[in-house]
């Protein structure tokens, strides 16, 4: 929200804040070559949708972290002046967009952490043994 304070300036401060967080759309991926009903096509299948249920409860768990976090940001700020109300509007956002870029940031490491905890050499060599070794049929030896 802002105001004209007159004589060229303006004061603003943030009234509401809207923050969608999520994937718009997702696609899991699965190599042509695995003929779709084989074996090996659903083994790899469920592999990826692994990645998808912890992408799903990763976000379960951060987005009250995220409402948290941006609550203080908002809690925090104080009303801003400026020349114009593009440059009121700067100084709003400025701490907001900050604060999601770390979150942002910390969201992507906590998700490539636990990410990688499916992606093991365990877990391929288990994909690659499964369906009798279908696998390698298909895309040689992996």
């Amino acid at each position: 929200m802002t105001a004209s304070l007159g004589q060229g300036r303006y004061c603003g401060a943030a009234q509401t804040l809207t923050v969608t967080f999520g994937y718009d759309e997702r696609t899991v991926y699965v190599a042509r070559e695995l003929p779709q009903g084989s074996c090996i096509h659903g083994e790899v299948l469920a592999h990826e949708m692994r990645h998808v249920t912890v992408d799903e409860q990763l976000l379960r768990e951060y987005v009250p972290v995220l409402k948290r976090r941006l609550e203080d940001v908002v809690g925090r700020a104080r009303p801003a002046q400026g020349r114009s109300e593009r440059q009121v509007m700067a100084a709003i956002e400025q701490p907001i967009k900050a604060a999601m870029r770390q979150l942002m940031e910390e969201f992507g490491r906590e998700r490539n952490a636990r990410q990688a905890r499916i992606d093991t050499p365990a877990e391929y060599e288990r994909i690659s043994q499964s369906c009798n070794g279908e696998i390698n049929r298909y895309l040689g030896r992996v």
